[in-house]
């Protein structure tokens, strides 16, 4: 009897549980399941009392529940966590970073030192020597070599070769014409030869006055110690030779030189060789007393004072001995 009471509560449980889904929006019913069916057949048996009491309340609850339920069931999307604020990512990526790590020094060897030593002993030359080339003004100058009037035959004659083995016997043909030039043939030669090293000369001359004469010492010391750091690499180190310019200011002659000057002209020394000349001047010169040495160091003295005074004149400035001694004298007053 108890079960079949139960059973009927039941059921006017649910009739009124359909009336309330009935009079509900569409977007709140919700289709009942079988498991919530059962789950009210229990409590109606086991809490027939208190639900018939409270009635309507427990089914509100009941509804309420089963709305959130299945609602958020039909939508299918998963529930969302709380919202992460700026604050906490920054503190997530500031964790996130690995810490650096001290990178540690390797050990270099001597050999390796050398080496290092050595490619940026080269690196530094290598720069020198273009600067110095620009300095030089090597690139700009025109030709000023002398020429010979044989020189000048065979070049018309070898001119237009393509080949080594044509130039040959051009050059062959050419020496051989040229031992058989008569007179009047070698005069003409001559004096073409002159009249194109006149022109050359000039094209030099202007080539050379376009310039100032501190830009011309700069060219020639350039040249001098292109000449000295290219020398390991070549025989020939006329490959610079200096710039011609008479407007140059002379060295300052020394005391010896102009001792060794009177006895090459004296005549006393005519009966020797050049290489016996010198090694007895050399001799007089050291043993000779400073009273002996006095006339020479005098003259030494007025052609570097004539030194310093063209060399202001010319280019300027001090020259670097007299600005050296001019610091000198500074730092030990």
């Amino acid at each position: 009897m108890q079960f079949i009471f139960a059973a009927r509560r039941g059921r006017r449980v649910l009739q009124r549980f359909n009336k309330l889904q009935q009079t509900a929006t569409l977007s709140t019913r919700v289709p009942l399941a079988t498991s919530h069916v059962q789950h009210v057949f229990r409590t109606a048996e086991n809490r027939a009392a208190p639900l018939i009491k409270t009635g309507n309340y427990t089914l509100e609850r009941f509804t309420t529940v089963q709305k959130y339920h299945y609602s958020a069931a039909a939508t299918d999307k998963p529930r969302k966590g709380p919202k992460e604020t700026e604050g906490s990512k920054k503190k997530d990526t500031k964790a996130k970073k690995p810490k650096k790590t001290k990178k540690t020094k390797k050990e270099v060897t001597p050999e390796q030192m050398e080496k290092k030593k050595a490619a940026q002993k080269k690196v530094k030359l290598r720069k020198e020597i273009k600067d110095l080339k620009l300095q030089s003004l090597r690139k700009e100058e025109p030709r000023s070599q002398t020429l010979r009037p044989w020189i000048v035959f065979i070049r018309e004659k070898v001119r237009g070769t393509t080949s080594l083995d044509e130039s040959r016997s051009r050059f062959q043909t050419a020496a051989e014409e040229y031992r058989n030039l008569s007179a009047s043939e070698r005069e003409a030669l001559e004096r073409q030869t002159a009249a194109t090293m006149q022109e050359r000369n000039r094209i030099y001359a202007e080539w050379v006055n376009s310039h100032t004469p501190l830009q011309i010492k700069t060219a020639n010391r350039a040249r001098r110690r292109l000449a000295f750091l290219t020398a390991e690499h070549r025989k020939n180190t006329l490959k610079y030779p200096a710039i011609k310019d008479d407007r140059l200011v002379k060295m300052p002659t020394s005391s010896y030189i102009f001792f060794s000057r009177e006895r090459m002209q004296s005549g006393d020394l005519d009966h020797l060789s050049t290489q016996e000349k010198r090694e007895r001047v050399h001799t007089e010169w050291a043993a000779a007393s400073e009273q002996e040495k006095q006339p020479y160091s005098q003259k030494a003295a007025e052609d570097k004072e004539r030194y310093v005074r063209e060399y202001r004149e010319v280019y300027g400035e001090d020259p670097r001995s007299s600005s050296n001694a001019k610091s000198k004298t500074a730092s030990s007053a």
